[in-house]
Formats: C-alpha cells, structure tokens, sequence
C-alpha cells in the first residue's frame, strides 16, 4: 500500500506597477515607411544568453481587416544561413538600425526562412490601451511552451488545460529561481512563468522592446491571451536551439525573476521589470510504504481564479505518478 501526503501553501509577493503608458527606448519606423526589399537584422539567442544578428529582408506589407489593433502585419525573409524557430517569438527586427515589430509567427513543414512580423506601433498600442481581448488567431505562433518535472501523459493533459501545444522540456527544474533586479534588452530570451521549482510550465520568446522606466514588450503575440495578468518573467538561457523538419525550436530554462507579466494580448506580452508577482506555494511529500522511499516536491503556481486550480491538479497528478513510479 502507498500513502501520499501534500500541503498547500499561500505566499503573496507584489508591488505596484507603473500606470504610465509603454515609450520604446529604442528609435522606431512604422509599416507606412516601410517598403519590400529593404534590408535590416534581427536579434536573438541562438545558445547561452547574449542575442546575435541575423540579416533579413522585407518580402511584404500584409494588410489586416479593418477595425484591428494591427493594421498591417509584415512578411521578412532570412537571407543568411539562419532560420525560423520556435523561441524567436518577439525577436527585434531592425530595418536601418530603427526597430519595425517583433516575429510572430511562421509556417510548420517550411524552410522556415519566413516569418510574419508584428509591427511595434501595434504592440505598443495594444500594450497601453488594455482594450476588449480580441479573437485568438490560428497562427503558428513561435514561442516555445513546455513543462519539465513531470512525464509525458502529465505534459498530454496540462496541453488541454492550456488549450495549446505544449513540449516536453528537458529535465531541469527551476528549483528556487534567484529574483534580481535586471533590466531586458531587445533580443534577451525571456520566460513567462506559469509554475516553477521542481516542476515548471512557462512559454520562452524574446524582448522586443524596452522603455526607460523597466518596462518590455515580448513575443509579438500573447501568450494565453488573457489581458491584464501576472505571470512572473524571468531571463531565459538557451541550451541549444534543435534544428527540426517540422519547426526548429530554443531549449530554454529561467535563470531568474526580475519582473512581473502585466498584459498578455494577441498583438503582445509585456510588464515591467522590478516588480513581482503574486503567488501561491505548494508542497507534496509522498511515502511509498512498501519499500519506505519518501520524496518531497514544491513548487509555486500563478494564482489565477481559472487556471491555478486546474495547475495544481495536473501538477500533482503528475508528481504522484512519477514519486509512485507508475504510468497513468
């Protein structure tokens, strides 16, 4: 016979955030200066923390339907050796040293040499004017959502809670993360945290932008697209980015929290560095009494009144089945 045991926990973090809007420390160009075969860069983390360039072109302007935050969205094309992969979600594109959006998203089964931009002028609006959520799209958005401390059928499951794609990440928890005062740049990778210690469901992307004040725009698309939330962020550290036939994709682990997810959009994710979330701890210890192991989990989850209860169920679900050593 085998007993578990688990305690749950509640610990509040928070400090209040900026109500000033979002103003990009970076120079910019809107779409309508924008023309098809000029020729810019964008920068991310290809392995490690430090962003690279990679040289690219406009292909074309594509227009949206009328009434939409994103009045136009922008085609590029890689025209070095790089390519397209999931992680790159939010990368800064520079055309004459001035930032024009962040990637978005691409196309499975590709080349992978092009990809659809956000324009900034639309992640910024979309940032500061909290309107009504807009209707998801079905765009193969690439960011990098994965959970790591629990098994496949676990990972299964926590995809239907999430209503995405999620992958298995590889078996590093965050454990628990060191909160530091850093700053984004455009082009670090950054983590939106959903839970995290020994076990970890967050989506990877990339900084698009940044203000003064410590605010940053990121992914170029949202994440759960659930409006004004609080999600921990956290600087990301690439393992490698896996080439693939269908979509290459970032390994990528939090290295720390420095911040706090405010909105989360279709046109973007963005807050503010400096301020942390609120979150609930929980802790499960489990005894195997016909061989006298004992193991012990914690970990902290987002308290949100939709999902963290649909979390922490999954979570332990799986942790009871990995410390039992079933499959189920």
């Amino acid at each position: 016979m085998k007993k578990f045991i688990y305690i749950l926990m509640i610990m509040l973090l928070s400090a209040p955030v900026s109500a000033e809007n979002f103003v990009p420390e970076q120079p910019i160009i809107t779409t309508q200066e924008l023309k098809p075969g000029m020729s810019g860069y964008i920068l991310t983390v290809v392995k490690g923390t430090e962003p690279v360039k990679m040289p690219v072109k406009i292909v074309s302007i594509i227009p949206e339907k009328p009434g939409s935050i994103m009045k136009n969205k922008i085609l590029i094309k890689f025209t070095g050796r790089n390519k397209l992969a999931q992680g790159m979600s939010g990368s800064p594109v520079f055309i004459k040293n001035k930032l024009i959006g962040g990637i978005r998203s691409g196309w499975d089964n590709s080349d992978q040499s092009l990809a659809v931009v956000t324009p900034i002028e639309a992640m910024i609006k979309s940032f500061n004017s909290g309107e009504e959520l807009g209707v998801r799209s079905e765009e193969l958005k690439t960011f990098n959502i994965s959970v790591a401390g629990i098994n496949a059928n676990s990972v299964s499951r926590l995809s239907k809670v999430l209503g995405l794609n999620v992958n298995q990440g590889i078996s590093l928890s965050s454990g628990n993360l060191e909160i530091k005062n850093i700053n984004f740049k455009p082009g670090d990778a950054v983590a939106a945290l959903l839970v995290w210690g020994d076990v970890e469901v967050s989506a990877a992307g990339t900084v698009t932008a940044t203000s003064k004040d410590g605010k940053f725009l990121a992914f170029g698309h949202d994440f759960l697209n659930r409006g004004r939330v609080s999600y921990p962020s956290a600087g990301a550290f690439i393992h490698e980015t896996v080439d693939s036939y269908s979509f290459p994709f970032k390994l990528a682990s939090p290295l720390y929290i420095n911040g706090v997810v405010t909105q989360d959009r279709e046109e973007v994710i963005g807050g503010q560095a400096g301020v942390f979330a609120k979150s609930f701890e929980a802790e499960l210890k489990f005894k195997n009494l016909d061989t006298g192991k004992q193991s012990r989990y914690k970990f902290r989850v987002i308290p949100d009144e939709f999902l963290s209860a649909k979390l922490i169920e999954e979570v332990y679900k799986g942790l009871i089945t990995e410390a039992w050593g079933r499959k189920g």
